[in-house]
């Protein structure tokens, strides 16, 4: 059963969207587009662009939630203020996406273990603690 605090959050992403959409995007996928374009990939600069975006005017007339990397949770915008709390102010729930990996299982070809779930629930605490509301599990 979902808790008092899970129910409003639920709703809210759901008010505008469906699906949220993903403004961050871990520093592999980004890599990839900023590549296309002529910028490096570098810490600041995937800071910077994710400023950008969560600053664009109007912002939060399109984006009900926003699914934050591990890495983003952490950066912190021009003010100082971590994008998780920027993201708030604009009235846009940050989530995040857990890093989990499928990998082969050794000596079973074609079978495959998850790896990072063992270690979900701590850091869940921690996804708390820097306010983030929700989780994207794809598995």
């Amino acid at each position: 059963m979902f808790s008092n605090t899970r129910i409003p959050t639920l709703l809210d992403i759901s008010d505008i969207y469906e699906f949220p959409p993903s403004p961050s995007q871990g520093p592999g996928t980004i890599g990839g587009r900023f590549e296309n374009v002529g910028v490096e990939n570098t810490e600041e600069h995937r800071r910077i662009y994710r400023q950008m975006l969560y600053e664009t005017p109007g912002i939060n007339n399109y984006l009900s939630a926003a699914i934050l990397d591990p890495e983003t949770m952490y950066q912190k915008d021009d003010d100082g203020v971590p994008f998780p709390q920027a993201l708030e102010k604009r009235n846009i729930i940050p989530g995040v996406k857990p890093h989990l990996k499928v990998y082969e299982l050794p000596g079973c070809p074609g079978d495959t273990v998850m790896q990072g779930l063992d270690s979900l629930a701590q850091r869940c605490k921690e996804y708390k603690v820097q306010r983030l509301r929700w989780l994207r599990l794809a598995v």
